[in-house]
């Protein structure tokens, strides 16, 4: 039954990301980003206001 349970989900088409690219567009100008870091190294930044994720560039 495992098996058959990892064979569907290796088949299993995944939802293309364009509607999330939307969603973030919208929350971009929605929100004026204040960007703090969240880890030690300062690599990866979110923001204060709506929690947007982003890695530094």
């Amino acid at each position: 039954m495992y098996f058959i349970e990892l064979l569907v989900k290796k088949f299993k088409k995944k939802p293309e990301p364009e509607n999330i690219e939307e969603e973030e567009a919208e929350e971009e100008t929605a929100c004026e980003h204040v960007f703090m870091p969240i880890d030690s190294t300062g690599k990866v930044l979110a923001c204060r206001n709506c929690g947007l994720v982003i890695k530094k560039p």
